[in-house]
């Protein structure tokens, strides 16, 4: 292996450093002459017709550009504030707190009621809910919020 400087100048361009070698044919070439391979680089002999008259191809990193849906109206978005807010102010008219109780809005409406379906002496049994067939707290469940602070930063995130 030779240290002369003709042993580090491209193949192509004698003028020229040579950082890397063809991986096909082991020639010197520089950033001009390298054809990006599967592996490695090629030089313009070996990269074939496909590369002759084309310059190496520079890779930029890709800058997304802003989302279409950012100058659209996010009427989903509000159609569930208005939805959330109605609801908060329905619990409110109920008798639910502003501090975080729910009141009686939290038993009708709640996940999970509280109630009896029969007794025992004076011990509940049974209780309320989804698993008594009250699908429709699946849904209204979501739209409850204990207080300002929890819709606050529900509506926020």
């Amino acid at each position: 292996v030779s240290t002369s400087p003709e042993a580090d100048a491209c193949h192509w361009h004698p003028d020229r450093p040579a950082g890397v070698t063809c991986q096909r044919c082991d020639r010197r070439i520089c950033g001009l002459c390298m054809h990006q391979a599967s592996v490695g680089f090629h030089c313009p002999s070996c990269a074939g017709p496909v590369a002759v008259g084309r310059r190496r191809q520079v890779h930029r990193r890709h800058t997304p550009a802003p989302s279409s849906f950012a100058h659209r109206d996010p009427i989903a978005i509000r159609v569930l504030i208005a939805l959330n807010a109605a609801a908060f102010l329905y619990a409110l008219s109920r008798g639910a707190s502003l501090a975080g109780s729910l009141g009686g809005v939290g038993v009708d409406f709640g996940l999970v009621g509280f109630g009896c379906k029969a007794f025992i002496g004076q011990m509940c049994i049974g209780p309320l809910g989804v698993d008594e067939g009250e699908w429709w707290r699946l849904a209204t469940s979501a739209f409850l919020h204990a207080g300002l602070l929890h819709i606050g930063f529900n509506m926020f995130l």
